[in-house]
């Protein structure tokens, strides 16, 4: 306990404060703090764990607290901070704390220690922007320029592609002590693939910032591990056993190449958000002023979801605000979060960092056990499965077990065995259906383990016309469309790997047979051979050798004429046809390869006709895939504007980003989604965290899905991971205890790379007098506890029916699916306290599974029309699938369409050109509207005797749709994209004029802060350009001026327009209009970042403003600049060369074909 005082008795309690900001309503409708919750308001300046629950209220209580906190005088609002991970709820903890702290200064019957006409505001925000504001204001102290730039996504991969392509292939092998074991390892490097390169790079690099680990850290402990294996003798070595020995090296190369992209970044001078924390965390461990600093401006400071930190965050806030090395007092600091839900493992947090609060900053620990979420039946299940998990908690750890709240309902709780997964998806459908989910009165969502699971669930959705929307980059990766695109940026990234080019042969477009492939395989096979420079061996079949031929470049090398193979296959004549559209198609593309990321996308999908494909589907579907490629479409161009235009941005830094982004939401989706009325939200069980649904549906519950079988070990060959033992918390995690190995074989079982057999674990176990477990088994019992934590969030999103389900057969395949042990604890609890919970429940099963002895085979390919024919047909002994026959039972499951659009299009074209008769006034509008496209392009419209800038410019670009509009003006479409930037700029002036007292802006907008905060949150994305506005360089500058209206004319034109701001720097302070100074003028921008190519048009907008605060204050035009601010990117553009009034005077003319 760290032993600290208020300095008086506190004048009111929480339920008095209760009484006094809640006396409109009747006493029976307060929201009075439950015992719980007021023992946490109340508590004491000590720094304070509270364990919350899922649904427990934590943020309300942490709000009660802070208003306790300064009714009773122990701090103002200001000297408040509060930090969690995502904007979102930063946003929401902010408002909510500040929406009270006005609440409570509105009130003359509570006394109160500041002047409440001028209150100030807590401060929330991320973790990460935290960091960022320490970093900048203090990283100068430990070497950081301050000039630094942070990177985003896009340009961090740029320069970890960078530093992989300059890298050369060679590994040091000096130290490898047999030929045989150096030559192991560099075939197990040899033909990695590029991608894979890049992001064990970036996976090893983010780790080392996130528990304080340099790379030479990292080599010495592999060199360490390499030189204890080779010591020891080598016993019965199977092909796995060398595995080990290749990890090492091949670790030891990407911590190289580590050490390469953080020179990079300091040469370069800019920094990841692996470095922020870093940096950030180096400063407090290394700084006391600094400390000082952050103690002095923060009274109070509140942790949220700090089970989710990471170590370099915990050492952050550790050396702040808490004992650090022990040689310092803590601080008055409130941690809030549930071991429970610690499900980003992945990301490098872990369950037992939350506990780690408690010695660092000498905490007690407080509790909130109700939840006000969940009715009691879902709630009881959930405590059930988590049982294991409180159970064995560590000794003082408090993991407590949720209450229902007063009054709650029992709720529902529905579990489901099925005999098959097409059962198991159908009987979900028609449980959706039975809800009133279409007509908005309720949410629901399906929540699977993995991505893999959604297309048979979007199957069993669309064939019952349920409307659904999958939430996600790692969902959006899975929809056809998507990944038809990404398959052709596949073949055009990496034309070597064949995966992409087989996606795109086989789709319903092209229809290459397995015959066809097969033939394509051996030519690339025969055009590898004869282009290979060494010999093989004369024993050895020439073909059989080349395990990975090129099918890109085979497609790309197809001879004019047929070809036959040495065993006399050829192309069948249709499929030959076929490969050679293929062929001029990629080989358009190849020639495209130079574009901009969306625009070769936008390419692909006219020369393919994808998205005419799209829009003549049935019903729904075309809107629906049209939204999911629009989407994917916007994220290409939010990375291509985000990366650094002065390098180069290939397709292998674009597509690996998003491998990494989608393995990642497996763990961590992209920003969640409110519930959507009327649609079924499918996404992965972690995008779920911190929301809610009346109805969650979890399918996939049986052992092979959820928890799983995959185990993800740091010592694999395909990762990048920092080793555990270097980790911050390796305490937490399973160890490779190779001491106990006694040979190579045993060191290689126990790194659980190669196997470690029962009698080799039986052997070591009595000879070390313990259970000795290789690391892969200790690492499925970690596994194990994280899938847990998974289920209980999964469980706990629920608020009134909890649906779960697994089946017995999965798919053809030969062995029944085992059930998963969190149904099997469900269905014990259900069965031990008779609850009757099952639903639906299979008790006998075939031997077989059906589908393999009654199995669907189709025809392949099929027409893309009419969808493929099924047939029934018995499974061979061996398991394997017949060809139909006459005798197979046909089975129709698609929906023919060939015939229906073969006639709709035969009447198009045969359609007769009668008049139509419509109604005359809407046949009018239609005149209208065809006269202006009609128009004549001619220049002889009277121009009225003033525009706006922007007019003035899209004149100068388009006279021709200027001339239109202004002879017959029809209303501008209202966009989106227009109203974000209007509510950007005035959240910013009034953002500035708040900030700074005396600026008076230009625009007169009544009650800006209620206007632009009410809107402001109903727009999606705004809040994230807030917060990038606000810990850029401009929100620390003074504008002179703001939304600043001028006009200025050119050739007899008037040109209006307001400039978003005006900075000065320099001269003499007591002349308003200094023509010495240096006068800035900036102009907000919202939308993507323009070409350099682009940019001389652009600027004329800037030209003028510049013209004209020339002309208004006789200011010279050399002492006036201009730059665009595009917030969403962070990037700045400042013209090289202003048009000049005689330029501008030339492009008016033009315009109007007046030009010499």
């Amino acid at each position: 306990m760290a032993d600290l005082t208020w300095g008086h008795a506190p004048r009111y309690t929480a339920r008095e404060l209760t009484d006094l900001l809640e006396d409109h309503k009747p006493a029976d409708k307060r929201l009075y703090p439950t015992d719980e919750q007021t023992a946490i308001i109340e508590a004491g300046p000590d720094p304070l764990l509270v364990v919350a629950g899922a649904g427990s209220g934590k943020t309300h209580t942490m709000t009660d607290r802070v208003i306790w906190l300064i009714a009773n005088g122990y701090v103002r609002p200001e000297e408040v901070l509060g930090v969690t991970f995502t904007r979102k709820a930063a946003g929401e903890l902010e408002t909510r704390i500040n929406t009270a702290i006005e609440r409570l200064a509105a009130r003359e019957d509570i006394e109160l220690d500041f002047d409440t006409t001028d209150i100030g505001q807590a401060t929330v925000t991320t973790y990460h922007s935290y960091a960022n504001t320490l970093v900048a204001d203090h990283g100068l102290r430990i070497g950081v320029e301050p000039d630094s730039r942070l990177i985003g996504e896009a340009e961090t991969h740029q320069l970890i592609t960078e530093v992989v392509r300059e890298h050369d292939a060679d590994i040091d092998l000096s130290d490898v002590d047999s030929e045989d074991l150096a030559t192991s390892i560099a075939a197990g490097v040899r033909d990695r693939p590029l991608s894979s390169t890049i992001k064990a790079v970036s996976k090893l690099a983010g780790d080392c910032a996130e528990h304080l680990v340099e790379p030479g850290q990292v080599k010495q402990a592999l060199a360490e591990m390499f030189t204890f294996g080779q010591g020891l003798p080598e016993g019965k070595s199977t092909a796995s056993t060398n595995s080990i020995f290749t990890s090492l090296k091949l670790r030891s190369k990407i911590a190289d190449m580590v050490t390469d992209y953080l020179e990079l970044k300091k040469a370069s001078n800019v920094m990841d958000y692996g470095d922020l924390v870093r940096y950030a965390a180096l400063i407090a461990t290394q700084l006391p002023e600094v400390r000082a600093i952050e103690r002095e401006k923060y009274k109070i400071v509140l942790l949220d979801e700090f089970q989710d930190t990471s170590h370099a965050q915990l050492k952050l806030f550790s050396y702040l605000f808490g004992r650090a090395d022990g040689t310092q007092s803590s601080h008055s600091v409130t941690a809030v979060g549930d071991p429970n839900q610690s499900i980003y493992g992945f990301r490098g947090a872990s369950a037992g960092q939350l506990f780690s609060f408690v010695e660092e900053f000498g905490a007690q620990q407080l509790v909130l056990t109700t939840a006000w979420r969940n009715s009691r039946g879902i709630l009881d299940m959930a405590n059930h499965v988590a049982q294991p998990l409180r159970e064995e908690a560590d000794t003082g750890h408090i993991i407590p077990e949720l209450q229902a709240r007063p009054g709650a309902g029992t709720g529902t709780v529905e579990l489901n065995w099925f005999g098959s997964a097409d059962e198991e998806a159908s009987d979900l459908a028609k449980r959706i259906q039975e809800l009133d989910v279409v007509d908005g009165t309720t949410t629901a969502a399906i929540l699977c383990r993995t991505k893999k699971q959604f297309d048979p669930l979007i199957e069993a959705l669309e064939a019952r016309s349920i409307s659904y929307e999958v939430v996600g980059l790692a969902g959006l990766l899975t929809i056809p469309e998507v990944i038809e695109i990404v398959a052709i940026l596949k073949v055009l990234a990496e034309p070597q790997e064949s995966d992409g080019l087989l996606r795109l042969l086989t789709n319903a477009r092209w229809r290459i047979g397995p015959e066809d492939l097969w033939v394509l395989n051996q030519f690339a096979r025969t055009l590898e051979y004869q282009t290979r420079n060494d010999p093989l061996d004369a024993d050895t079949s020439a073909l059989e050798d080349i395990d990975h031929p090129s099918m890109v470049s085979a497609l790309l090398r197809l001879p004019k004429d047929n070809w036959v193979s040495s065993r006399g296959q050829t192309f069948s004549e249709d499929g030959f046809q076929r490969l050679h559209t293929v062929r001029l198609l990629i080989s358009d593309l190849m020639r495209q390869i130079h574009l901009p990321i969306p625009t070769l996308i936008r390419h692909i999908e006219n020369i393919t006709g994808l998205g005419v494909e799209v829009g003549v589907r049935p019903g729904h579907q075309s809107v629906e895939a049209r939204r999911y490629l629009d989407e994917f479409l916007r994220i290409a161009e939010s990375f291509q504007a985000s990366a650094d235009q002065t390098r180069t941005l290939d397709l292998i830094t674009f597509l690996t980003w998003l491998e990494t982004a989608a393995e990642e939401e497996d763990g961590l989706d992209m920003p969640p989604e409110q519930p959507k009325p009327g649609a079924v939200q499918i996404m992965t069980m972690h995008a779920s965290k911190g929301l809610e649904w009346d109805a969650v549906f979890v399918p996939g519950l049986t052992q092979n899905t959820f928890p799983g079988n995959k185990v993800d070990l740091w010592t694999s060959t395909s990762r990048g991971d920092l080793p555990w033992p270097l980790r911050g918390d390796c305490a937490t995690l399973p160890s490779w205890d190779q001491q106990f190995a006694g040979d190579r074989r045993e060191w290689a079982g126990l790194s659980g790379v190669d196997t470690l057999t029962a009698k080799m674990a039986d052997e070591l176990s009595e000879t070390h007098g313990r259970e000795v477990l290789s690391l892969k088994q200790k690492v499925q019992r970690h596994e194990l506890e994280e899938a847990r934590r998974l289920a209980y969030v999964a469980f706990t999103r629920a608020k009134d029916l909890l649906w779960v389900s697994g089946s017995y057969w999965e798919g053809t395949s030969s062995r029944p699916q085992t059930m998963s042990v969190f149904l099997e604890e469900m269905v014990a609890y259900d069965e031990h306290y008779g609850l009757n919970q099952k639903a639906h429940w299979a008790e006998e099963f075939p031997e077989e599974n059906p589908r393999r002895a009654k199995a669907l085979v189709a025809q392949w390919p099929f027409d893309p029309l009419d969808g493929p024919v099924h047939f029934q047909v018995e499974a061979r002994d061996d398991g394997r699938l017949p060809e139909p026959t006459q005798a197979s039972i046909q089975v129709r499951r698609s929906h023919p369409r060939r015939e229906v659009l073969t006639r709709a299009a035969q009447r198009v074209r045969h359609a007769t050109g009668a008049p139509i008769q419509l109604d005359e006034d809407l046949a009018q509008r239609i005149d209208w509207v065809l006269d202006r496209a009609n128009m004549p392009v001619t220049h002889d419209v009277p121009m009225p005797e003033h525009i706006s800038t922007s007019r003035f410019v899209e004149l100068a670009h388009n006279p021709d749709a200027v001339a239109r509009q202004i002879r017959r003006p029809m209303p501008q479409r209202p966009t989106a994209a227009a109203r974000e930037g209007t509510l950007v700029h005035e959240w910013i002036e009034h953002f500035y004029t708040k900030n700074r007292p005396g600026l008076t802006p230009m625009l007169d907008i009544e009650d800006t802060e209620v206007l632009v905060d009410a809107e402001w949150d109903e727009v999606t994305g705004l809040a994230e350009l807030r917060e990038k506005f606000e810990v850029s360089d401009w929100a620390e500058k003074a504008p002179v001026m703001i939304e600043a209206a001028v006009e200025t004319s050119v050739a007899g034109l008037t040109l209006r327009g307001r400039i978003d701001a005006v900075f000065r720097h320099g001269g003499d302070p007591n002349i308003e209009f200094d023509p010495e100074a240096r006068w800035e003028l900036v102009d907000w921008k919202t939308g993507r970042v323009p070409s350099d190519a682009e940019m001389p048009h652009r600027s004329l907008q800037l030209a003028i403003y510049r013209l004209a605060w020339s002309r208004l204050h006789g200011i010279p035009l050399e002492n006036i600049t201009g730059k665009f601010v595009y917030l969403a990117h962070g990037v700045e553009k400042t013209p090289q060369d202003f048009a000049s009034a005689a330029q501008l005077e030339k492009l008016l003319a033009a315009a109007f074909g007046d030009e010499d």
